[in-house]
């Protein structure tokens, strides 16, 4: 599909990515990577997605003020998710956010939360490769947990997408 704006084109590619390229940038040729369609045919979550990435199209990355907060929803097989990514100026952290819990980064003391019966379940980037972005705990492991995530069937060393799943199918079960 594409949406157009005076200045960006928001495509979907056939192997689902999405992409918003400025305009006089649409590729061309007969058999273009994308599939064209009219904003009138976009699903609901499609129609989401084009509005967030238009949005963001002037939003530079590699430009950014800091401190810095990026909202991005998030499609599970179990439901929606919310990410968020907050940087500073020598640091930041990620967090999946659920109705029933956060799947996040090292930054998350379990202690704490677990005493006040939160579902928190961290996995750890490194110094070389550190937990940036939601999706980035997609494949980080989950290296501990409090006792209310262990409930909701949250384990050591399952994945950070796992575990969000877990408490998505917690949140289906608790508003059947």
């Amino acid at each position: 599909m594409a949406f157009e704006s005076a200045l960006h084109y928001f495509l979907t590619f056939r192997n689902g990515a999405s992409e918003c390229i400025p305009a006089g940038s649409l590729p061309s040729g007969d058999n273009p990577p994308y599939q064209p369609r009219c904003l009138d045919s976009l699903t609901c979550h499609e129609s989401l997605v084009a509005i967030l990435l238009h949005q963001l199209a002037s939003f530079n990355i590699m430009s950014e003020t800091l401190p810095l907060t990026v909202t991005t929803p998030l499609q599970f097989e179990n439901g929606i998710a919310t990410g968020f990514s907050h940087r500073w100026r020598g640091g930041q952290y990620c967090t999946i956010l659920t109705e029933a819990g956060i799947v996040g980064c090292g930054i998350y003391d379990v202690k704490t939360a677990g005493e006040f019966g939160q579902a928190i379940a961290i996995a750890k980037g490194t110094p070389e490769q550190p937990l940036v972005t939601p999706e980035d705990l997609y494949d980080a492991k989950i290296v501990d947990m409090t006792p209310a995530a262990k409930d909701f069937g949250i384990t050591l060393g399952m994945t950070g997408r796992e575990a969000t799943e877990c408490l998505l199918r917690a949140t289906l079960s608790a508003n059947p």
